[in-house]
């Protein structure tokens, strides 16, 4: 889509701060994940996402960024539980305004993110992502742009998408 959000000079400031206060070495990439959707028939197991964010973090030694929205706490406490176990340091950004959150977006190195409202915004902003569905058509929601690629289930169930069809 041509949709594009542009962002002011506070909104660059606030994601630049952000993510240079939560992640100070610039060498290091950061992959962002949004494990939560507003739709239960939409959310990845918090398992996979574990998972894919274990192999990641194993193979690249990256910094990871977990979003969440206000209906999101559940599966984001759960998360960052089991990766505090796993000594795997992240951060969360919670409830940020739209283009705050997309500012953010635009400049990670990765999103992968479940189909839900925060992938459009990552979208629009430009950020290069991996979006996965499950009873919904990417053909008609998914982000089309430059490194925005979908995993669609094979059978409208999206914990039919496997941590190997995401991670390569």
């Amino acid at each position: 889509s041509s949709i594009k959000i542009s962002f002011d000079e506070n909104e660059v400031t606030f994601a630049k701060e952000f993510l240079s206060n939560s992640f100070p070495d610039q060498k290091r990439s950061i992959v962002a994940f949004h494990p939560g959707a507003g739709k239960q028939a939409n959310i990845w197991d918090k398992n996979y996402f574990i998972e894919m964010i274990k192999n990641l973090y194993l193979e690249f030694n990256n910094y990871v960024l977990l979003t969440s929205g206000w209906t999101d706490e559940n599966i984001i406490n759960q998360i960052s539980k089991v990766l505090n176990l796993m000594n795997i340091e992240h951060k969360i950004l919670h409830n940020a305004q739209i283009k705050r959150l997309g500012a953010v977006l635009s400049l990670v190195d990765l999103y992968i993110t479940n189909d839900t409202g925060t992938m459009h915004i990552a979208g629009y902003s430009g950020a290069k992502m991996i979006s996965l569905f499950g009873p919904t058509n990417p053909k008609e929601w998914a982000p089309k742009g430059i490194a925005q690629l979908y995993v669609k289930s094979k059978d409208l169930s999206i914990n039919s998408i496997s941590v190997e069809e995401v991670y390569s």
